[in-house]
């Protein structure tokens, strides 16, 4: 017999379910977390070399507005939904160079971090990886809910970004957001338009709407009810959308991001149409897609998340006389778009041409599948082509973990050159990480390679620094003091040692080196010679 299941709600229009209401709390909640734990995938959103693309779009988009734009003001990045920060992060990396160059060098770029959680931007703007751009004046935070758009007030600068202030046009970037926000679900069938109508429901006895955890509980079942009248919201905008595609479709089931096409509607009244809008995300964006698209389902990951249906958004753009750029074969993992709602396409040559290159002939979606791939050869892979791949990668500390135990097993066989090349790559995967608490210390890892391949400082240094992350550990405090043991400093060495065995007395290596520097023989300990 099945358990009985308590409604939550019934016969409510998706937009306005209270799937939301426990969506924010459960980002409310959680704040950092979501993403350092491991709740919430971000991994393929926010990747090194998606952000390197998202930085020659952006430059490309810069280059198009060269003639409007007034060196004096700055030009706003803006992201939604910073969420753990690494876009961010890996844009900034990666695009401040190429804004040196002649062409771009006196323009001011100022990159705003989001969250319509106040204690998510505060923990973002609390990151130690970021205070030299905050002092430069190249990064700034502030509140924004995609969800009720409004001005955004810039934490450091104190500034208020409201439509009319703006004097540059500006950049936003909205990775995993859209599928977040809500959406409504329509059915187009011989002309009628029937909107989805939701019952929740939860095998909980006593439910607390206050629970972050109920989300995972909760079933929805949908039925179909014909729309009362041609204005379903009351907005000409999405009315006239929902009209367009109730004339173009003959049967289709039809997910229509109506938070999403206001947020877009804001930040077009923000910029006066002088915009350009990146975003990422498992969706579509071919009218095709609508048709062979069956009742939308959800994906729960601690939150909840729904495939975002582009069409609709560039459709929109598009009926505005706007660009909406996007990839013309289907992508397998991530639907990327390029919306430029002021501009027709004649005026956006250096655009187009970096959306070519950087998205469509070799870009984030198509790099995310041969990554898929190559995890599967790391254990074949030479020196060589390992540093290949984490050099091809942009320094991605992810794949970086992955090729670990294959690098270590090639260490002691690398020559001087190979090992130099390591070293280089080591550091670029190092200047590319943004530390956010997750349980694998990348610091850790990568002093244990470069210690295998006696670059004792550098090691040093990363060992350090993974103290400094995680706290006192005994197996990061043993290779601190054999670092300092291998650099003659045998005072150093003893202090960091004692530490280690203080926390776990029995760390075997700690216990020979302290034998070691007491001058015993080692073998009384463990039965062999310090590492």
């Amino acid at each position: 017999m099945s358990a009985r299941r308590v409604i939550l709600e019934e016969g409510k229009r998706l937009s306005e379910s209270l799937l939301w209401t426990l969506q924010r709390r459960f980002f409310e909640v959680r704040k950092l977390r979501a993403w350092s734990e491991g709740v919430v995938p971000h991994y393929v959103s926010s990747h090194p070399f998606l952000a390197r693309a998202y930085g020659r779009l952006a430059v490309g988009y810069l280059r198009d507005e060269r003639e409007t734009i007034d060196p004096h003001e700055p030009i706003y990045c803006i992201e939604l939904g910073a969420g753990s920060g690494r876009l961010g992060f890996h844009f900034l990396r990666q695009t401040l160079a190429a804004l040196r160059l002649p062409a771009l060098r006196d323009l001011r770029l100022k990159y705003v971090m989001t969250d319509f959680a106040p204690g998510q931007v505060d923990e973002l703007a609390g990151q130690a990886a970021f205070r030299p751009w905050i002092e430069e004046g190249l990064l700034d935070f502030a509140r924004f809910d995609a969800e009720a758009p409004a001005a955004l007030h810039l934490l450091h600068a104190n500034t208020r970004l409201a439509p009319g202030t703006l004097a540059n046009p500006a950049l936003v970037v909205a990775n995993y957001v859209f599928d977040s926000i809500p959406q409504d679900v329509f059915r187009v069938e011989d002309g009628t338009l029937c909107e989805a109508l939701v019952t929740l429901s939860t095998d909980r006895e006593a439910p607390d709407l206050g629970d972050p955890d109920l989300l995972p509980t909760i079933r929805l079942d949908a039925s179909f009810a014909p729309v009362a009248g041609p204005d379903v919201y009351g907005e000409p905008a999405l009315d006239g959308l929902l009209e367009d595609y109730r004339d173009r479709l003959a049967a289709a089931h039809l997910p229509f991001p109506c938070a999403a096409l206001r947020c877009l509607d804001f930040f077009r009244r923000l910029t006066g149409d002088r915009l350009l809008l990146l975003s990422a995300d498992k969706g579509f964006v071919h009218e095709e897609s609508l048709l062979d698209h069956g009742l939308p389902g959800f994906a729960i990951h601690g939150s909840l998340s729904m495939q975002v249906n582009y069409h609709a958004l560039a459709l929109a753009v598009r009926r505005s006389g706007g660009t909406a750029l996007h990839a013309e074969r289907r992508l397998a993992s991530l639907c990327i778009c390029a919306l430029a709602p002021g501009r027709s396409g004649d005026g956006l040559a250096e655009t187009r041409h970096a959306f070519a290159e950087a998205v469509e002939a070799q870009g984030p979606d198509d790099f995310f599948s041969i990554k898929k791939g190559m995890e599967q050869a790391y254990a074949t892979l030479t020196a060589d082509q390992a540093l290949a791949y984490l050099r091809f990668s942009g320094g991605d500390a992810n794949i970086f973990l992955g090729l670990f135990p294959r690098l270590m097993a090639l260490a002691p066989g690398m020559d001087d050159e190979t090992r130099r090349e390591l070293c280089a790559v080591a550091r670029r995967v190092w200047e590319m990480f943004l530390p956010i608490g997750e349980e694998r210390d990348v610091a850790f890892h990568l002093g244990l390679l470069l210690a295998c391949v006696e670059q004792i400082p550098a090691a040093l240094d990363l060992f350090t620094e993974s103290l400094r992350l995680y706290g006192p550990d005994a197996a990061t405090l043993y290779n601190v003091a054999l670092c300092h043991h291998r650099l003659h400093r045998p005072e150093a060495s003893r202090e960091a040692v004692e530490q280690a065995l203080a926390l776990e007395p029995g760390h075997p290596g700690a216990r020979r080196l302290h034998l070691v520097l007491q001058g015993e023989p080692a073998t009384t300990a463990t039965g062999g010679p310090p590492p």
